[in-house]
């Protein structure tokens, strides 16, 4: 498959951090553009509970848009990305990408996990 001109320069990073044995939560990290700065993050999670973090980054303020309807991704001019890193990360567990089964310890472990990664 043939990547779409713009996002020959795109670099990202995209793994999972262990909340627990049994659950993962799902993260995609993406450095600034040439004119943003290495010195600020963006921690971007998605109002949920349930509601996939992807969502902010494919439809609203990530380097490219890829909407309902769309064959394959647009450029996203307004990204946060031109100025800053952005993470996004999927949460609580059991949401996107993130696996495993949520339950109260999860969550109550889960800010820790986040702050590690």
């Amino acid at each position: 498959m043939r990547r779409a001109r713009f996002l020959e320069h795109c670099c990202s990073s995209g793994s999972y951090a262990e909340a627990s044995i049994s659950a993962h939560i799902f993260f995609w990290f993406f450095p600034p553009g040439p004119e943003g700065s290495l010195d600020d993050l963006i921690f971007w999670t998605n109002g949920g509970p349930g509601c996939s973090s992807l969502e902010g980054l494919l439809q609203e303020n990530g380097p490219f848009s890829w909407s309902y309807g769309q064959a394959k991704p647009s450029r996203n001019h307004y990204s946060w990305t031109n100025l800053s890193s952005v993470l996004w990360v999927e949460q609580p567990v059991s949401t996107g990408f993130s696996q495993g089964v949520p339950n109260i310890r999860v969550h109550q472990t889960q800010p820790h996990v986040l702050v590690g990664i």
